[in-house]
């Protein structure tokens, strides 16, 4: 190997983090540890001549390893915490998407060379899919769901609808996306099915909004739910009968009634009412009728 070879094959050693032991580097070169010396001053001498300083440390000796490297401006000073970040994705058994695993490899290969062996270990053990996931389309599902907004959805089928987000999990080898739609219920969604999505800015849902909304119910129930919700005013108040002004949401109150019924009712607003009393009878619709409306 000529002498140009040599300088480039420290150099790439040393741009991505790797520690350059000149006894050893002397040996694999076949010359002395004074011509390794030269050759590190050299590139040292590169660096600072093409203001690659400005980007990178020096490179420096370590008396106590006899090795050279250079330490990256943009290296995690809190290596533990990328650690325990790998940790936890592996012992939760967390299913990641293959490109970010690969990121996550990249990571530690630029910034972790010294500690990839370890660091491989625990990226061998998380779990990833190679389930496609636009990038842009998970951006706009979190904001919908932090922001608790309508999201016009467009399936690969070419079905269109109006959903509210609740949450993304990976569920049956498959990431799906859990909503609540015109019926209220929780239903869910494939990702891989979802080929365009926007966010709706002028609808205004009511879905998680607290609001005054009056149940009447029996003690029993009184005595369950009492501590769990917002209570404003205990309205009335008989030997078994209870009615009770709340602050909550209106899917709340629909969940209430369903989960407790018959043993609880709305009372008001009126407009929630007749939202709940509409709800009643399709649900009879389907399951008295066996028609689906």
């Amino acid at each position: 190997m000529n002498r140009a070879q040599r300088l480039l094959s420290i150099y790439t050693r040393l741009i991505h983090h790797q520690k350059i032991d000149k006894t050893l580097l002397a040996d694999e070169f076949n010359v002395n540890e004074r011509t390794i010396k030269r050759d590190i001053q050299e590139i040292r001498n590169y660096l600072y001549d093409n203001e690659e300083w400005l980007m990178k440390k020096d490179i420096l000796f370590n008396y106590k390893d006899n090795n050279y490297l250079i330490q990256s401006n943009h290296q995690m000073k809190n290596i533990e915490g990328f650690e325990v970040l790998l940790i936890y994705l592996a012992a939760n058994k967390a299913v990641i998407p293959h490109y970010v695993k690969e990121a996550l490899r990249y990571i530690v290969y630029e910034l972790f060379p010294n500690d990839k062996q370890k660091f491989e270990i625990y990226l061998n053990n998380i779990k990833s899919t190679n389930q496609f996931m636009s990038h842009q389309i998970l951006l706009m599902l979190y904001q919908a769901i932090e922001e608790r907004k309508l999201l016009h959805i467009t399936t690969e089928e070419g079905f269109m609808t109006k959903l509210l987000p609740i949450k993304v999990v990976h569920f049956k080898e498959d990431w799906q996306l859990v909503y609540r739609g015109t019926n209220l219920q929780e239903q869910y969604l494939p990702l891989s099915r979802i080929c365009y999505v926007e966010i709706d800015e002028q609808a205004q849902h009511t879905f998680y909004n607290k609001m005054e909304v009056i149940l009447e119910m029996d003690v029993t129930v009184w005595s369950r739910i009492k501590d769990l919700y917002q209570v404003n005013k205990v309205l009335s108040q008989q030997e078994h009968l209870y009615t009770v002004n709340f602050n909550i949401a209106s899917i709340e109150a629909f969940e209430l009634c369903l989960l407790h019924s018959p043993h609880i009712r709305i009372i008001g607003p009126p407009r929630l009412y007749k939202q709940f009393v509409t709800y009643i009878n399709q649900l009879c619709q389907v399951y008295l009728y066996q028609e689906i409306p």
